[in-house]
């Protein structure tokens, strides 16, 4: 929860409401009935062209205070802080980190947690059982899924659309695959599609009641062919592999400290909703590329216009198979690292963000060992501190599990 209040419309200048309470840059914990929370307060150093007449002797003193670690004076000098207001959040307020579940965790170190983020990023390698039950999605003899034995059963009463190979002398099923008067991706889309909604209208998969009008290519790498066109929220009981993109915007203070806008979803998206996110992500649809994508995702979330957008740097792929209660999820994300201006306030458009928030890079570190994270997003922000050099390799025991955490590469 975020205490909310009116924007201070930016970062504030030295003199602006100099008679709130001071914000310590430490955590500070409180206990609210049986629940336990803890608040982060986060400091930045004030941007140059918003002090507004602050003395340049102010301002070095507050910058070499932030370098050892230590406050500003908000008696003279108000730091830019996280505030509430419905998107953007700045100016002086609290976010409150749900600790019930990690509390019971907390004399595990942050190695260990991100060691356990890694393994339920990676979930279905530890699950060979569950690998075996399932059999290849076959289109013109290339495997692009993988399907689930409970879709399987469901997928032998549309034998005019999907045909189940069996082996003659086991009669174990070997691969799926479809009709081969469906010769071409128009074709097969159609049918698939007509298959996918009756089962989203009969409520076979709870995967398919976050049906989202919204097509993802089928193919076997990301620039091979395309073989069928399917609903986004399908792809999972088919274990097809989707692609998207993950933005990390940050900004720097005028020590080169790093800042990163954090998002938080919003309780009505259907997967993880309320949980932290990167800056800005999305699928990438059918018939649009990478960069289109990020500025057009850009654009949509954080109000971030093109003119910004379009400096993404691109930082590699991420790639992992997760499997939760929906289904499988074989995913690649290009990552994106943007530099913003310190003026600028992301501000959500589509209702798909509730919140963001200003941190701190060492805070959002702590932050990703925690269970406010979305688990993919968590292992985006865990390569961006190993490229940035916020993980030491001397000192971090897993520093190559971590590294190659980010970097698997898919069955298929």
């Amino acid at each position: 929860m975020l205490k909310r209040r009116k924007r201070s419309g930016g970062y504030p200048s030295n003199h602006r409401d100099s008679h709130r309470r001071r914000t310590p840059h430490h955590l500070n914990t409180h206990r609210r009935k049986s629940r336990t929370s803890t608040t982060l307060n986060h400091v930045m150093a004030p941007s140059k062209d918003k002090e507004n007449g602050t003395k340049d002797k102010e301002k070095r003193e507050c910058s070499d205070k932030m370098s050892r670690g230590g406050e500003c004076d908000t008696k003279n000098n108000e730091t830019n802080k996280v505030e509430s207001n419905g998107g953007t959040k700045r100016g002086g307020e609290k976010m409150e980190v749900d600790t019930d579940q990690s509390s019971k965790s907390s004399k595990r170190s942050w190695t260990q947690k991100i060691c356990d983020l890694v393994k339920t990023v990676h979930s279905f390698e530890s699950k060979s059982l569950r690998r075996n039950e399932c059999v290849p999605f076959i289109i013109n003899d290339t495997q692009v899924g993988l399907v689930l034995p409970e879709v399987l059963q469901k997928l032998e009463f549309h034998n005019d659309i999907f045909f189940v190979v069996r082996d003659l002398l086991t009669n174990r099923v070997r691969y799926v695959t479809m009709a081969t008067d469906l010769e071409d991706r128009k074709k097969r889309s159609v049918q698939f599609s007509n298959v996918m909604r009756d089962w989203k209208d009969r409520d076979l998969f709870p995967a398919l009641r976050s049906w989202r009008n919204e097509t993802l290519q089928v193919k076997v790498g990301f620039a091979g062919e395309s073989y069928l066109d399917v609903e986004k929220s399908a792809c999972c009981l088919f274990g097809f592999k989707t692609y998207g993109v993950h933005v990390n915007g940050y900004v720097r203070n005028d020590s080169g400290d790093v800042y990163m806008w954090i998002a938080r979803r919003s309780k009505t998206k259907p997967t993880y909703p309320g949980k932290l996110d990167n800056t800005v992500a999305g699928g990438i649809s059918c018939e649009e590329g990478v960069l289109k994508t990020v500025i057009r995702e850009c654009k949509e979330e954080a109000g971030i216009p093109e003119k910004l957008s379009s400096a993404a740097r691109p930082a590699g792929t991420i790639s992992y198979f997760t499997e939760t209660e929906m289904g499988l999820y074989p995913e690649t994300q290009f990552v994106f690292d943007l530099e913003l201006p310190r003026s600028f306030e992301p501000t959500n458009t589509d209702d798909e963000v509730s919140d963001y928030y200003l941190l701190p890079i060492k805070e959002v570190k702590e932050l990703i060992a925690t269970n406010e994270f979305k688990p993919n997003s968590a292992l985006v922000l865990l390569d961006f501190f190993l490229r940035h050099g916020a993980i030491d390799p001397d000192t971090e025991p897993n520093y190559i599990n971590f590294t190659q955490g980010c970097r698997r590469k898919l069955p298929y």
